[in-house]
């Protein structure tokens, strides 16, 4: 002990804070070893753990889903529409509840023999669609409970997507409804907090193909081949360590989901140490403390006096950051931080003057938008009183002025000044009637008397009307009526009006000698009205203008010639309340085609 103690005396002040150093953190650092080793161990369990708890959590949102989901069809399948078969009211049923969701790529009905003979992606009265080559389908029908499909491009609508089919009824009145689920849909099923932790989720169907992702990134419907995998699909679910294609080990998960066939997979890369890390850090702190305490203690009384300062200023600046433009700092000690204080002072100051002068100049503009905004209004609502009005009250004096001619005309029947007043008068009335129905189109007040329509009947009428005129014209009238067109639900008189709107049109373009013609037809459930000519036609730069009212085109002067540049609007606007759309075809010097698509047997 004495000869210890007599080296120990030896040692300078330097050599003997070396000794004491080396005494101190050996067995720490011994000590630190074994806890690290613990901790890895500890932290591999717990992967293990937590990628399992992941791949369980994914299971049972799936399970809960697809519950969801057969109680909805269960729900739906019960209702009466349905169960009467493939009808109009079922189809609306159908195209109701599917406009009423975001997730849904569409509904379909099946018959016994899985085809589909109502489908929202087709409108009513399409040919059935035949699904019954598909297996998921033939499984649902043969053993009548939901199956769920795989990633999948169907003849329905060429998009890839998953499809639940729900079978209902008995024997050989057994049918099937099919949710189609767009894949984004199905993509974002982990989305939920409970999966943005570190542990990547997927959902593969059971060949493989990727369906949903938490964190792992690559395209929808890919296909993941590697011998993890073929793994995976030949198990019914396990926790262990697979290697990937990417050639990374990863601790995995999974479970397969026996009523749709997925597989909902959870892995963390064995080489991802950030939780590992975290408890090497905490045990490295916990050795640091234990060392560098007394130094900590005493550095940290040499900052105390410091740090006070910059804790206040960190403080008035999150104040002065919530909005409290007042706030100021008080004078501080040193030298270097009272010029800090000014420049926190002096920019606080501005702030306060900067967010005075700023809500004084939005003020000013917000009144004074809203002053033109309400004049805006004002003229608007001006422009279409004197529209209306003006119309109404020209066409009285018009119609007593148009009356006295005739009667005029009936005594002096060869007078040509009477027949070209007759004619000015009465093309007159034309442009203020068109003034009064755009004026109730802007005001949404023109009526519509909708009953059941024959277009061959009201093209025909058109015809007649035109016939006179079209014969002066020297201009030859050809028609095409397929056998028996479809009715049509809508006012006859707006029709015909839409009808000798573009017969005068096409009759105003056309040169003497020229063809016009009228042919109907019906398009998958609508009925097609194509007026055309082989007049002027109309440059491809000005096809987009001729539906802008008051629009006078130059290069359309044959269609707008005499007129208000309304007629082709009003025909627009009338197609629109109809539920149907106008389009056209031309070419110059080639003639115009003016088609109006309208929706058969469609009521209010």
């Amino acid at each position: 002990m004495e000869g210890w103690r007599a080296w120990w005396d030896e040692l300078s002040l330097g050599a003997r804070f070396r000794v004491l150093f080396l005494l101190a953190y050996v067995p720490i650092l011994l000590f630190g070893g074994g806890l690290m080793v613990w901790l890895y161990l500890a932290a591999k369990q717990s992967y293990f753990r937590q990628v399992d708890r992941q791949a369980q959590i994914g299971y049972t949102s799936l399970d809960r889903w697809m519950d969801q989901q057969e109680a909805f069809l269960a729900l739906l399948a019960s209702a009466s529409e349905l169960r009467a078969g493939p009808t109009l009211q079922a189809y609306r049923m159908l195209k109701w509840v599917d406009e009423g969701t975001t997730g849904w790529l569409g509904l379909s009905m099946l018959d016994t023999s899985g085809r589909a003979v109502i489908s929202t992606f087709r409108p009513y009265g399409s040919p059935p669609v035949d699904l019954s080559g598909q297996a998921f389908v033939k499984d649902a029908l043969r053993t009548g409970e939901p199956t769920m499909s795989g990633f999948t491009t169907l003849p329905l609508d060429q998009r890839p997507m998953l499809t639940l089919v729900y079978p209902y009824g008995q024997g050989a009145a057994r049918r099937a409804l099919a949710i189609h689920y767009d894949p984004n849909y199905i993509a974002n099923f982990f989305s939920a907090p409970a999966f943005r932790q570190r542990v990547a989720v997927n959902m593969v169907d059971s060949t493989g193909r990727r369906l949903a992702r938490s964190q792992i990134t690559g395209p929808l419907g890919e296909r993941i081949v590697s011998a993890a995998m073929a793994y995976i699909l030949t198990h019914p679910q396990g926790t262990l360590i697979l290697r990937w294609a990417d050639q990374i080990e990863r601790i995995t998960a999974f479970y397969h989901h026996p009523a749709t066939g997925w597989i909902v997979v959870a892995g963390i890369p064995v080489a991802d140490s950030v939780g590992m890390i975290q408890h090497l850090l905490l045990a490295i702190m916990g050795i640091g403390i234990l060392g560098f305490g007394l130094v900590f203690y005493l550095v940290q009384l040499g900052i105390r006096q410091t740090s006070r300062p910059i804790e206040l200023l960190v403080e008035k600046a999150k104040r002065l950051g919530e909005g409290e433009w007042g706030v100021r700092v008080p004078p501080l000690p040193t030298q270097e931080l009272h010029a800090l204080e000014l420049s926190f002072n002096l920019m606080a100051k501005e702030l306060e003057q900067s967010k005075v002068s700023l809500e004084a100049q939005v003020a000013d503009r917000t009144c004074e938008l809203q002053q033109a905004l309400e004049k805006l209004k004002s003229l608007d609502r001006l422009k279409d009183t004197f529209l209306s009005t003006i119309s109404h009250e020209m066409k009285t004096p018009l119609s007593l002025i148009i009356g006295y001619t005739e009667l005029i005309q009936d005594k002096y029947p060869d007078e040509v000044l009477l027949k070209g007043l007759q004619e000015g008068s009465r093309r007159l009335s034309a442009q203020i009637t068109n003034m009064i129905d755009y004026s109730a189109m802007l005001s949404g007040s023109l009526p519509l008397y909708k009953t059941e329509v024959s277009v061959s009947e009201v093209a025909l009428n058109a015809l007649e009307v035109m016939a006179l005129e079209l014969e002066q014209a020297n201009i030859q009238v050809e028609t095409r009526f397929e056998p028996d067109l479809p009715t049509i639900c809508g006012d006859s008189r707006r029709i015909t009006q839409m009808l000798l709107e573009l017969l005068e049109n096409a009759m105003r373009s056309t040169p003497s000698g020229g063809r016009i013609g009228v042919d109907l037809m019906a398009r998958d459930g609508r009925v097609q009205i194509v007026v055309w000519d082989t007049g002027k036609g109309i440059k491809p730069e000005d096809l987009s203008r001729i539906w802008e009212a008051f629009n006078q085109l130059e290069a359309a002067e044959a269609l707008q010639k005499g007129g208000l540049g309304l007629g082709l609007t009003i025909v627009k606007k009338l197609a629109e309340l109809h539920h149907g759309r106008i389009s056209v075809e031309s070419q110059p010097e080639k003639g115009s085609r003016f088609t109006i698509d309208l929706p058969a047997d469609v009521a209010e």
